[in-house]
């Protein structure tokens, strides 16, 4: 499923004023605040009319509005359009719902390699749910050895999922030798996040 993109918010206002390099212009402000007070129909003109000048956010966030159906009929093709344009940017959060779009048949038949593709993209510059459906798909396929590398790396950028992730691999000495004292490493960093499945496991293995 789509996930972290299910908060629209997130993907829309405060997220994309953080990434660097991309600073809001007046312009997409008042798409936001239109988007944030739910006149989705401006929002979804301003977003387009900043989405065809090739700002990369805008394309992402019109693509959006086209899978969700807000101010704008819902229309996968459409979605598909921009998210790959905004993808084809470099935007990594684009170039992570364009790999859903495959994952999920939305519009297109699904294609896992596609997705594999997108999704490695956006990992390539450390965006962490990018690592996450990297880790998924790999473990769904029993790639052990794929899923371990982007395991590690969502692990030492402090994610307590890959973290538990990691421990895990060494606990079942998957792609590593076996290696309780590592698993019990990384069980107690994801831990001390209170992440609940890692207290479980080194409850077990007292």
């Amino acid at each position: 499923m789509r996930g972290w993109l299910r908060s629209a918010i997130y993907a829309l206002a405060p997220v994309l004023a953080s990434l660097p390099g991309f600073a809001l212009a007046d312009p997409f402000q008042d798409a936001v605040s239109a988007y944030n007070r739910s006149d989705y129909a401006a929002a979804a003109a301003g977003f387009e009319r900043l989405a065809r000048a090739g700002d990369a956010r805008a394309q992402h966030n019109i693509a959006l509005l086209y899978v969700e159906g807000q101010g704008v009929g819902q229309d996968y093709a459409k979605a598909m359009l921009w998210y790959r344009k905004s993808a084809e940017q470099g935007f990594a959060p684009s170039q992570v719902d364009l790999a859903i779009m495959y994952e999920e048949g939305e519009g297109v038949p699904v294609d896992l390699d596609q997705a594999i593709a997108w999704y490695a993209k956006a990992a390539a510059q450390n965006f962490l749910p990018a690592e996450q459906k990297l880790v998924g798909l790999y473990l769904d396929r029993q790639d052990f050895a794929d899923a371990l590398i982007w395991a590690r790396k969502g692990a030492e950028q402090g994610d307590p999922g890959e973290q538990f992730n990691l421990g895990s691999f060494y606990f079942n000495g998957w792609a590593v030798p076996k290696d309780e004292a590592q698993a019990r490493q990384w069980y107690m960093k994801a831990a001390a996040q209170g992440f609940e499945p890692a207290i479980s496991a080194l409850e077990k293995m007292k």
